[in-house]
């Protein structure tokens, strides 16, 4: 089962706070080089703050398994500290961390608070104060009075046994020439008309337009595997309204029998398509606003400002979010393949003065290997539309 993004306003947040101290995006091009030479698992290239979360914990995984994580994991995985969250005791890359925001969060905080000469003591204090909150911590030991951690080298001590990113389409195990979204659900703004208000974060896969295409494995590591229902999911939207409340929407392309997920606290709807699944009081949310849409409003009229301005009926990854930065309030970002390439749009809601650093990206873009790079402003959406190979898209810092 995938793991569920945890609270998007954490790393919301704490990006806002890093990207007003000059510590996102200052070091991009060392961290790219670096993930390439330590042969990171393709779903560690999610966004820019995975990337980093994921290259800085390979280096140096010594420090991060000093501090606890506070996501749940030990309830559910038995993690023993952060860096498992990252790699597992046997020392192989694990995706847990990829889609959970809390993860990342706190890695990014670590490196930080450690770059800047605080003590590891008092790393773990700060840590333990900004994530306690969430759930019970892992059971990490204290760390010694007067220890001390000097990172001289970095070291990757990792075994790599998930595929790379690839720029060669994926062979589908599957035949899907014979599945088909519906009109009313093959898109992110679909699955929002779905989802009555109050989400901070959705996403739409579509497994059918990414088929044998660069985005192949990308888009399948973000959608529940085969073996969930017995048969593929082709379409998936998932949505947050807290770290404990999420939704998900199922389609696999076609009418089909399969047994509902029997989980303590969840609920899944398989009667129809799509399948709705997720936290008890989220699906009966749900389904309270099918019955009765008019005196139940969704959570479109909450992302229009952005979703109206972009076509997201073809991407194959499209995610939104309420990301307070200093500049916006809504981010977009969404894939579809164009080709043997991969065009990556960007969309911000403005509330403040757009960063110089776009219009920098865009004067360099040809020398850094992109076919398009356009930035624009519609009304007070700005909207970056990028097209190169994937993982060039994928680690661009927008």
């Amino acid at each position: 089962m995938n793991k569920k993004l945890a609270s998007i306003l954490i790393i919301a947040l704490l990006a806002f706070s890093l990207v007003g101290s000059g510590c996102v995006g200052n070091d991009k091009k060392d961290v790219e080089e670096t993930a390439q030479q330590l042969n990171l698992p393709s779903y560690a290239y999610g966004n820019p703050l995975v990337l980093k979360a994921y290259t800085y914990t390979t280096q140096y995984p010594q420090l991060i398994e000093l501090y606890p994580c506070y996501c749940g994991c030990y309830e559910h995985s038995g993690h023993e500290s952060l860096k498992n969250c990252y790699i597992s005791q046997d020392g192989e890359f694990t995706d847990h961390a990829a889609y959970c925001d809390i993860c990342i969060g706190e890695v990014i905080m670590i490196k930080k608070l450690y770059d800047d000469g605080v003590p590891l003591q008092e790393i773990r204090e700060k840590v333990d104060k900004e994530y306690r909150k969430y759930s019970s911590p892992t059971p990490t030991p204290a760390i010694p009075e007067g220890f001390v951690l000097k990172l001289d080298s970095p070291i990757a001590p990792v075994t790599n046994t998930q595929p790379t990113q690839s720029a060669q389409p994926v062979q589908a195990d599957i035949d899907l020439s014979g599945l088909e979204l519906t009109d009313n659900f093959d898109s992110l703004s679909d699955g929002i008309n779905r989802t009555p208000g109050g989400i901070i974060w959705a996403r739409f896969v579509n497994i059918k337009e990414t088929d044998g295409t660069t985005l192949a494995a990308f888009a399948q590591q973000r959608t529940q595997p085969p073996g969930f229902y017995g048969i593929p999911v082709i379409g998936m939207y998932a949505a947050d309204y807290t770290s404990t409340s999420w939704i998900e929407m199922h389609d696999v392309g076609k009418v089909a029998n399969v047994n509902a997920i029997n989980e303590p606290g969840m609920a899944n709807i398989v009667t129809s398509r799509p399948f709705i699944y997720g936290h008890t009081s989220a699906v009966n949310r749900v389904v309270t606003m099918i019955a009765d849409p008019q005196n139940n409003a969704n959570a479109y009229s909450e992302y229009a400002v952005v979703l109206d301005k972009v076509d997201d009926e073809n991407a194959g990854v499209a995610d939104i979010t309420k990301e307070v930065t200093g500049f916006s309030d809504i981010s977009y970002s969404a894939y579809r393949a164009v080709g043997g390439s991969v065009e990556r749009v960007v969309a911000y809601h403005l509330t403040g003065d757009v960063p110089q650093k776009y219009a920098d990206a865009a004067a360099t873009a040809e020398s850094r290997g992109f076919i398009k790079y356009d930035v624009e402003h519609d009304d007070d959406v700005l909207i970056i539309t990028m097209i190169s190979d994937f993982d060039t898209v994928a680690v661009e810092d927008v």
